[in-house]
C-alpha cells in the first residue's frame, strides 16, 4: 500500500476575485464546486481555468461514483497529467 501525506496551507483572503489574482488562476487550473457558488462568486471574472460542478454528477456528500464519474473526464485526466508527471520525474 502506498500511503501519502497532505499538508494544506490556509490562506484566508478578502474577496474571490483577490483569491484568482493572488493564486494566478489560469488554464492549468480545475475549481471543483457547486454552480450555486462559483455563479455568483467568480462567473463574472470570465477565468480561463477549468470549472466542475459537484451537482453535475450526484446528490449530496461525494460519493464513490460521483469520484470516479468525476475523473473520467478528459479535463480531469489532463489535469492530473500535468499536476503529476512533472513531478514524478524531479
Amino acid at each position: 500500500m502506498k500511503q501519502f501525506l497532505i499538508k494544506p496551507l490556509i490562506s484566508q483572503l478578502a474577496s474571490c476575485q483577490e483569491f484568482a489574482t493572488e493564486f494566478h488562476l489560469g488554464e492549468d487550473d480545475l475549481i471543483l464546486t457547486n454552480e450555486y457558488i462559483y455563479t455568483p462568486a467568480f462567473g463574472a471574472m470570465n477565468l480561463s481555468c477549468q470549472v466542475m460542478f459537484q451537482e453535475k454528477y450526484g446528490v449530496g456528500e461525494p460519493s464513490d461514483d460521483m469520484v470516479e464519474a468525476m475523473m473520467s473526464l478528459p479535463c480531469w485526466i489532463s489535469m492530473m497529467a500535468t499536476w503529476l508527471l512533472p513531478r514524478a520525474r524531479s
